[in-house]
């Protein structure tokens, strides 16, 4: 079935003409098969909204340059890929904004990127464009770092990180849409042995099971930003699941948190997960 006629929700990989995007866009179409979803190369061509609006005013033929700019770097990625079920969008403008609009216009249920080494993340992640990204869209972000590859036949084990605050429950959804497929779930909570930390892992998977074919808790003691890692190596996990605290300041509670740290431990994909703000905090 062509793509542009693929009515199935779409897994769309935002890319540059680099290695770590082929990547991304490799792990994704596996991702995308796995859960039965179409695919679809997005790229912007980053240009300010006074620029673009300047541009399209005084219509000097910068525009299409840019669109032109935006395909050849697209093209690249499209043959190495060599799969015709891609679909390709450019779009031209403000990076987040384009982003989060393609994911709306493109029934988007997942957004991947790619990301270049463990050493760049910082200048990657914490950068403006991307903390914008993570606050302008409302889909699982999974960062994929570019030696990351996909398993084999379908062996995929994610490990579900949690505080079990409220807000961390966002990541239930995401990660009972990956257990109903067949992948293994592991929920991980670093912290003290009590009853009631029982009782709430007990919970989570619970809620869990009910879609998901295998789902285990694990409590586990020490910092986190050393026992979350170390889970995921001993368990082999093939990925991580971790949710933002979803405040309109999302890098105070994203960025310069227990999630930035594992981000720039973790060798595997992360999928990040936004947990919309309670009034009460979008007011803070």
């Amino acid at each position: 079935m062509p793509a542009d006629t693929d009515p199935r929700p779409r897994l769309l990989v935002a890319v540059e003409d680099d290695a770590a995007s082929l990547n991304a866009a490799r792990y994704g179409a596996t991702l995308a098969d796995y859960l039965s979803l179409s695919r679809c190369l997005l790229h912007v061509e980053a240009i300010p909204p006074v620029q673009l609006r300047r541009m399209r005013a005084l219509d000097t033929g910068e525009y299409e340059i840019a669109q032109g700019r935006a395909r050849r770097s697209i093209k690249p990625v499209l043959e190495a890929l060599g799969d015709p079920r891609w679909e390709a969008l450019v779009r031209i403008g403000d990076v987040a904004m384009e982003v989060a609009a393609a994911c709306r216009e493109n029934q988007a249920a997942l957004l991947v990127v790619g990301r270049r080494e463990l050493g760049a993340l910082s200048r990657w992640l914490l950068g403006n464009v991307s903390q914008e990204i993570l606050h302008a869209v409302d889909l699982p972000l999974l960062i994929v770092p570019e030696g990351a590859r996909p398993p084999e036949r379908d062996l995929w084990h994610f490990v579900v990180a949690t505080d079990l605050s409220v807000a961390a429950r966002a990541a239930l959804p995401t990660a009972a849409m990956l257990g109903a497929a067949g992948a293994r779930l592991t929920v991980v909570h670093v912290g003290a042995n009590e009853p009631s930390v029982d009782a709430e892992l007990a919970a989570w998977s619970d809620e869990l099971s009910a879609s998901a074919v295998s789902v285990k808790t694990c409590r586990l003691d020490g910092d986190p930003l050393d026992a979350i890692p170390a889970a995921v190596e001993g368990l082999q996990a093939t990925g991580v699941i971790v949710a933002t605290h979803g405040r309109s300041a999302l890098e105070r509670v994203f960025v310069g948190s227990v999630a930035e740290g594992l981000l720039e431990r973790l060798s595997c994909p992360t999928l990040v997960v936004r947990a919309l703000a309670r009034p009460s905090e979008a007011e803070a």
